[in-house]
């Protein structure tokens, strides 16, 4: 809101700035358990401001190390079909056709 009177003006801001500095005044007599209590606040807050970061550290290095064992799952995956596949076929060729010793026999 602009003021019209230049006068007015200043009166008005000294008015505010003044109400301001009671309020600031009365603020700074705090009785001794009311400090007490803040100071109190003041540190739990701080032990827990340490607890919540060391709570997201590990839960960050848990998170980080998630990819290194899905690696290790896919890897150990895929040698296990690798595996499979070749003692399949071990299996299967290492089986002699029952039809061609039979003919031989008849030679």
């Amino acid at each position: 809101m602009p003021c019209s009177n230049f006068v007015f003006c200043r009166l008005e801001i000294a008015l505010v700035a003044k109400n301001m500095a009671k309020k600031d005044s009365q603020a700074s007599h705090v009785s001794a358990g009311e400090q007490h209590r803040k100071q109190i606040g003041k540190e739990n807050f701080k032990k827990a401001k340490k607890d919540n970061k060391e709570v997201k550290k590990k839960s960050d290095l848990k998170k980080s190390s998630m990819p290194i064992t899905d690696v290790i799952l896919v890897v150990f995956s895929i040698l296990v079909i690798i595996a499979a596949v070749y003692l399949f076929l071990f299996w299967y060729l290492s089986q002699e056709p029952e039809s061609v010793t039979t003919e031989s026999k008849d030679l």
